[in-house]
Formats: C-alpha cells, structure tokens, sequence
C-alpha cells in the first residue's frame, strides 16, 4: 500500500529497506523520527508534524529549531515540486502556544560542538604511522573548522603584510641609525605613561615655579622648560588656568590630558643652532618664525619666536617629565602668562637664554635624586624615574638625537613595529601551535 514505518529501533536490514523504497517512490507514506531525516537524499513531496514534543531517551522535551529545521527541509523534491509544504497538525487539547510555536519557527539552531577528544592512546597509535601527524588530525576535526577556514585569508594577508614590510626597509634604507633610539624611546615613554603622573601627585612641590625640566618633545625628542605655574598655583585644582596668550600655544585640541599638570615655558629651539638634542632640528634651520615647517612633528604647531629664539608656553602633564633638574631661573609668573593683556617678551627673553645656556651646555645640571631630594618614600616611583633619567641620558648623548630625520624615521619605525606584531599574530594563527587542542 505504499505506508512504512522508520525509526531508530528497526533492525539495520529494516530501516535500509525501508530507505530504498522510499527512494525508488515506492513508499507514498513514511512515519518516521528525526533519524530519517538524518539521510542525505531523502526528500518528500509533504511533511507533517503531529506534535513538537519528543521523548529524547530520557525525558518529553520540546523540539529544537535545528531539528525542526531539519526535517522540514525534507519538503520539496528537486526537480519535482516547485515547493515543499509543512503541515504542522495537532490535535485537540494539544496545540502549543504562540511563544512556542515561534521560538520552534524563527529560533537559532543549536550550536555545534565538536566531541574529538585527544587521548594518549590515539597519540601512540598515530606516531606509528609515518605519513600522519597529530596535528593533521587535530586540524581535520570539526573544532578546527573555522580556523581552517579562515586560513587561506591569513595566508594572503600576510603575503601582503611581508610585501609591505620589506619595501618600508627598502624605502628608508637609513632606519638601522634610528633604531637603538626608536627602542629606548618606547620603552621610556610607556614607563613615563605608568609612573610620570605619579610625580606630580606625590611631590608637586618638586615643579614649583621657577624649576627647569626636561621635557619630552612630540617628535620623541627633549626640550628644557621653566615652570611657569605649578598644580597648586592655580584656583581650579590641579590644572593650572592659561592666559590669552598661553592658549596661542598650547597643546593642540584633542590632546587634552587628565592628572596633574603645569604650566611650562618650553625652549623649542634656538634659530641657526645646531649639535644640541634640546633644541627641535627642524627649527634650528629657521632664521625666524616667519615660515613654519611643512612636516614632521612641529608642522601645524605655532610658533612664538623672540630674540631668535623659538618657544612656546603649555601645559605639560606628569607622563611628559624626563627629569627635574637641580636648577632654578628667577621668573614672573604673571609677566609671562599675565592673566590679562600680552606677555612681557623681555621677561620671557631673558628666561629663554638661561635655558639655551643650559641646553648648549656640555653637560646639563644633575637630576633630583626621588628620595634624597624630593623626599619620596614609594620605592617603586624612585627606581622607575631613576631608571627613566638615565634612558633620558642615553637618549640624548645618541648622534640621531639631533637629526632632521628623527621624527619621519621613528614613524616608520613605529609602521614597522606595529606590521611585525600584526604579522606575527597571522603566523601564530596559522601555526600548529594556535591548534586548540594542544
């Protein structure tokens, strides 16, 4: 009559008679379970759910949506039927709710999970064959499967990054110069990062008005400064108020940084100067403030120049302190950054040269010991700006410290580090090592 039965508990030669004739269309009505649906080449004209409630071995549960999908998707025979129909069918004092009924339609499917375990037994039994390695099994499994899949987009992207790697090398062959200083200068700058704020939490006393500082530049250079305004000197907290013609020159907007800071006249460079790691090389070639440098670190910034001398005066956060100097210059607070009107240039002046002395010096004043002078007790903060102080030193007695290359060439430097790391997560990904399993 063309009616058969399918399900888990028939006897092998059962259910595979079964599977034929339902192929060869011999069976017109076929009552099975989920595992029917299971086959790879069973479709139907029609199927119809009497329930969405199965018995899973153990308990009644509802229907997951990937089964439902899966056996839905029997309806419809290719090549036969323009569509397949489902007919759910429920009878009476059986129908489920509405809220069931949906997350039975429109649920995500549950996801998969792969069960290949790696015991030792299977590693023994797999080093005895020659031409198979555990990774290979391990990469076959279906835990693997999106990480292989994703493969070969790794590969050509990492093609592409090495492409590109070398023709930076290739481009700039001068770089290896600049990378003993790219190097120190990372390291010095994330520890400034860590600790610098720290500074000005625990001894702001040490940046009072007057002291002279090393400073870091924004090409990754050193620049001597006067404090100008210490945290404290200010009414509105720990960050001191500018005048009109502070803000001329202050840190751009968008750099704006939380803690402490101070107000400082910053030495930039001194017209005609050179040899010297204080002063930004490429202001040193200007004979004025009249034309402005067109790249690197200083393009865009403004420039206020006097008696040939090229400074600016700005607020400088923890994280931008090299060192503080065993030094002091007589200055006027309210002369340099009166809160009204313009600034006294001869004040500003006669500061700026006590600074170029400094700064055109053979070797600069000593650096405040954290504890013997500052009187800080946090052994940590004391080894770290130490150790900060003589990265600086290093620093600046390196001959690329006074390059008009320095800025172009550790931006390179920095594309270059960044496409190593990234270049070397893509060949880790790829490796036997990034297999899960192992």
């Amino acid at each position: 009559r063309g009616i058969g039965v399918h399900h888990a508990g028939l006897l092998p030669l059962v259910k595979e008679l079964t599977e034929i004739l339902f192929q060869r269309g011999l069976v017109r009505v076929l009552f099975a379970t989920e595992t029917f649906a299971m086959g790879v080449n069973m479709p139907a004209r029609s199927v119809v759910f009497s329930g969405v409630r199965k018995h899973d071995g153990s308990d009644f549960r509802a229907v997951r949506p990937g089964e439902y999908t899966q056996m839905a998707g029997r309806a419809g025979r290719r090549g036969l039927d323009e569509v397949g129909h489902v007919f759910l069918f429920f009878p009476p004092g059986d129908i489920p709710s509405e809220l069931e009924l949906r997350q039975l339609l429109m649920g995500a499917p549950q996801k998969l999970t792969s069960q290949f375990r790696l015991t030792y037994n299977m590693i023994l039994n797999l080093l005895r064959v020659e031409d198979l390695r555990v990774e290979d099994v391990i990469r076959h499994s279906f835990s693997e499967e999106p990480a292989e899949r994703d493969t070969q987009r790794m590969r050509l992207l990492l093609e592409k990054g090495e492409a590109t790697l070398l023709a930076l090398e290739q481009q700039t062959p001068d770089l290896d110069a600049f990378r003993s200083y790219h190097e120190l200068a990372t390291h010095a700058a994330a520890m400034r990062s860590k600790f610098g704020a720290r500074l000005l939490d625990l001894a702001p006393s040490a940046c009072s008005a007057g002291r002279v500082l090393v400073v870091a530049r924004r090409d990754r250079g050193f620049a001597l400064g006067a404090v100008v305004r210490s945290p404290g000197a200010s009414s509105s907290g720990n960050r001191p108020k500018l005048s009109l013609a502070a803000l001329t020159s202050t840190t751009p907007k968008g750099e704006e940084t939380s803690g402490p800071q101070i107000l400082a006249l910053v030495l930039r460079a001194r017209a005609g100067a050179t040899g010297t790691a204080l002063y930004e090389p490429q202001l040193q070639l200007l004979g004025s403030a009249d034309a402005l440098p067109t790249s690197g670190a200083s393009a865009g910034i403004p420039l206020l120049s006097v008696s040939g001398m090229f400074y600016d005066i700005r607020r400088v956060s923890g994280d931008e302190i090299v060192s503080v100097l065993d030094a002091k210059v007589v200055l006027d607070a309210n002369a340099i950054d009166p809160p009204r009107g313009t600034a006294n240039t001869s004040k500003i002046a006669s500061v700026l040269d006590e600074l170029r002395v400094m700064a055109e010096a053979d070797e600069l004043p000593r650096s405040l010991h954290p504890r013997q002078d500052l009187r800080l007790g946090d052994i940590e903060l004391e080894e770290a700006w130490l150790a900060m102080d003589h990265i600086g030193g290093r620093l600046r007695s390196l001959p690329v410290a006074s390059s008009v290359a320095l800025s172009d060439a550790l931006d390179v430097l920095d594309r270059q580090r960044a496409l190593s790391d990234k270049l070397e997560r893509l060949r880790w990904a790829i490796s036997d090592e990034s297999l899960q399993l192992l």
